[in-house]
């Protein structure tokens, strides 16, 4: 009977701290003051699954932008990159809709920009 006390306990206490852990992560900004964009809503399948040519352009633009920083000495912030910003850029209707598509560019394009961010500094 103990045992399913604390079971019960820790299922509340986890339950509990999710909202707070959600709503500090929305209230969180960059270094430079800008807001980190709102997560995507959870359960969503088409916002978390969907858009693999999202994610493939995104990564293919971030890689290309956080290489020319590396090699220029620039510092590593993807999210100052215009279009890490717009995260348009390739999206057509036949895709889902335009926040899907903006959600799954961004993953795309922060993974992206972070390889091709270490693979301009190792080559110096």
């Amino acid at each position: 009977m103990r045992s399913l006390h604390r079971i019960g306990l820790v299922a509340l206490l986890a339950t509990l701290a999710m909202p707070v852990a959600t709503a500090s992560a929305q209230s969180r900004t960059y270094g430079s003051g800008r807001p980190i964009p709102a997560p995507a809503p959870r359960g969503s399948w088409e916002l978390q699954t969907r858009n693999p040519v999202a994610f493939d352009t995104g990564f293919r633009d971030g890689y290309a932008e956080g290489l020319n920083d590396a090699r220029r000495r620039h510092r590593n912030d993807p999210f100052a990159e215009s279009r890490y910003r717009s995260a348009d850029h390739g999206f057509d209707r036949r895709f889902g809709s335009r926040e899907a598509y903006r959600f799954r560019y961004r993953d795309g394009f922060e993974s992206g920009y972070e390889r091709g961010f270490r693979d301009g500094w190792r080559r110096w």
